[in-house]
């Protein structure tokens, strides 16, 4: 469960990370999934590299299996990720509110309380 809950977390941010993108205009090819993903491996894997080799000169446990299957669930989030937004690009917001739904003087309560323009 908790793993699953941490993908679709993963998985949010990733199409977060790719609409704020868009929104500042850059442009993605079709085939942007892949080269996103191909980066994300190369550089995750020197990076395993590297923290594999200090934990070694530190006299540390590092558990390499462990770093790849975290690195291998994350770039798989980033392909669902980038799938979701090639299909959807605005995505879908959260709540829907319409107009004056933020007005706290439509709620019968505060019209009552005397918050201010009730019906």
């Amino acid at each position: 469960m908790r793993r699953r809950g941490l993908m679709k977390m993963t998985v949010d941010i990733c199409k977060s990370v790719f609409r704020t993108l868009a929104r500042r205009e850059w442009s993605f090819p079709t085939d942007f999934s892949s080269h996103w993903s191909v980066a994300y491996l190369r550089l995750a894997e020197d990076t395993i590299m590297k923290y594999e080799a200090d934990a070694a000169i530190n006299g540390l446990e590092f558990d390499r299996h462990e770093e790849a299957k975290a690195v291998e669930a994350f770039g798989r989030a980033i392909t669902i990720a980038a799938a979701a937004f090639m299909g959807n690009p605005m995505g879908s917001p959260l709540i829907r509110l319409e107009p004056g739904d933020l007005s706290h003087t439509r709620h019968p309560r505060y019209a009552q309380e005397g918050g201010g323009g009730g019906q």
